[in-house]
């Protein structure tokens, strides 16, 4: 009886064991292509056409033959990348087109860049977003830009010193910057998300072509699916401190009034703490902004090993970075933009006064402070 038992668990088990093997092997991908048999986007880019009604969708597809390595020398002789373009009336109708222009099918799954003219962005990015979130290909890490003052297509048609592919050195010199916290990490997924969420408005980084090379000129502002505005670059640092993202990048200072004397300091730590508070209606934030920081430069001479000196430059600093703050909180009031992140803090600790408030109009009328505790912890080298 006990030999026919462990006969039949055996069996049992054997069968079990197939079946699960038979299920793995059927499952496969469903829509699995090959690799050479897509036409793989590495940069996407929407402009406003000339016609009324109408946009401009580009796509950078990479020429394997003309690629050779990661840096600029060698590849085949030709271009690394073409660039594609298509009039429409919407995304969608505008690929099916670019569709017809190429032999195999369109891949979005690697794409490292969505770029966006400041025409298109400024009527507002809602058909992108719409026919993106759709398309379950659409790869949700890719970096978005917001090109100043210019077109998407320009981006896409640059061509680099430091990389064969333009998107790529894009891509990883926004990469590179989020990773030392000199810029925030904004993806299309966190696109999606902030623009889902009625406490906090999306963001992306804005691009502006010098001299025919894309730099870096601050973030972009958007209210919903629309841009209004823009933080420059160089007020970058003050809005990773505000907002608690990161350290930022160095801040360069006068020392004393009318002298000319410039100092320069690297944050190498900064926490901010929120105080929330509602009187008479109104919403009053405070934020306290503590960072250590080191003298990176100074234009004139001075014993940083005197306390007292040292005291005077974090002062100056603090005076000048609160005055800067000041003035991009304010900016961003009138374009009623809450890029920074108020009010999704005002609705996680203090939902009483969420509750009580429309953020949308509470955020411009707002009485937002901003103090900063600087402490200077490396002075560099001694006179």
């Amino acid at each position: 009886m006990g030999k026919w038992r462990l006969k039949k668990i055996s069996q049992r088990l054997s069968l079990g064991i197939l079946l699960i093997v038979c299920l793995y092997a059927l499952t496969g991908c469903w829509d699995e292509r090959d690799i050479e048999e897509r036409t793989t986007v590495l940069a996407f880019g929407v402009d406003k056409a000339k016609e009324p009604g109408m946009i401009q969708v580009s796509i950078q597809v990479p020429i394997p033959l003309n690629i050779s390595g990661g840096s600029s020398g060698g590849g085949g002789g030709g271009a690394p990348v073409r660039v594609f373009t298509a009039k429409a009336r919407s995304i969608n109708e505008a690929v099916g087109k670019l569709q017809n222009m190429v032999d195999e099918e369109i891949d979005f799954g690697q794409t490292r860049i969505a770029a966006f003219g400041e025409e298109a962005a400024r009527v507002g990015l809602q058909n992108f977003v719409d026919a993106s979130r759709r398309n379950p290909e659409v790869r949700r890490l890719q970096s978005l830009v917001v090109v100043k003052d210019g077109k998407a297509y320009d981006l896409l048609k640059v061509k680099t010193d430091l990389e064969k592919i333009p998107s790529i050195f894009l891509s990883n010199m926004i990469e590179n910057s989020a990773k030392l916290q000199r810029l925030p990490r904004l993806t299309l997924g966190q696109f999606y998300k902030d623009l889902s969420n009625t406490s906090i408005q999306p963001k992306m980084i804005s691009i502006k072509m010098e001299e025919k090379k894309p730099v870096v000129s601050g973030i972009a502002a958007f209210k919903g699916a629309r841009l209004v505005g823009f933080i420059k670059q160089k007020d970058i640092a003050n809005f990773e401190q505000i907002s608690g993202d990161g350290r930022g990048g160095g801040t360069t200072i006068h020392i004393t009034d009318g002298s000319g004397h410039l100092g320069s300091l690297t944050p190498l730590k900064s926490k901010s703490h929120y105080d929330y508070r509602l009187k008479n209606g109104k919403v009053i934030i405070d934020v306290d902004v503590n960072m250590e920081a080191k003298i990176k430069e100074l234009t004139f001479q001075l014993d940083i090993r005197d306390k007292k000196n040292r005291d005077k430059i974090a002062n100056r600093a603090e005076r000048h970075l609160e005055q800067e703050s000041q003035r991009i909180i304010k900016q961003l009031q009138q374009d009623g933009a809450d890029i920074i992140g108020f009010g999704s803090r005002l609705r996680a600790y203090h939902h009483d006064i969420w509750k009580q408030v429309n953020w949308d109009q509470a955020f411009k009328e707002a009485r937002i402070r901003v103090h900063y505790n600087i402490f200077i912890r490396r002075s560099g080298v001694g006179n």
